[in-house]
């Protein structure tokens, strides 16, 4: 066997080798992707509304006036002027590591868009204030903040907030 032979049967061993390290590579990336994909967001599921979302809140809107939000232990009722009401509600929390938790509450009846709420401690008027802040559907869209005063002023978190959502 010659010189030339040989140099042949180190590079295909070497092109076998550095294909099996790729392929073995990919597959493992892939399935480290998928599962962290999968352990990132986690849910669960509650029979009744959490305590700390219960009450009625308040959030004004220049061009509407006072919105409310009554959340009482198994129904929802919310808007300007009219009241719409959601019984039956099916509560879910969403969360992930280093993310705020938000819930989601919509009627298991009732077919539709359900609400998105999670809880928030702001600076109002010098005092720190818990409140609901609904994540907005916008890129730079600031939050809607709830009060549990009526109010006339028009109360956002910061957008900075939004990133950390899960």
């Amino acid at each position: 066997m010659g010189k030339t032979m040989q140099r042949l049967i180190k590079q295909g061993l070497m092109a076998f080798l550095l294909m099996v390290i790729t392929i073995v590579g990919v597959n493992a990336v892939m399935s480290h992707a998928t599962v962290s994909a999968q352990a990132a967001v986690k849910s669960k599921t509650y029979k009744t509304v959490p305590k700390s979302l219960q009450g009625t809140w308040y959030h004004y809107d220049k061009g509407h006036g006072l919105y409310k939000i009554t959340v009482r232990k198994s129904s929802l009722s919310y808007g300007y002027k009219k009241q719409y009401t959601m019984h039956n509600l099916l509560v879910i929390k969403y969360y992930a590591k280093h993310k705020t938790s938000f819930y989601n509450i919509s009627s298991k009846s009732n077919i539709g868009p359900g609400i998105n709420l999670f809880s928030y401690t702001m600076k109002i008027n010098g005092k720190k204030r818990h409140v609901l802040a609904e994540p907005s559907q916008g890129a730079g869209i600031r939050l809607f903040v709830y009060t549990s005063f009526k109010t006339s002023h028009v109360y956002t978190a910061p957008a900075s907030l939004q990133k950390h959502l899960a």
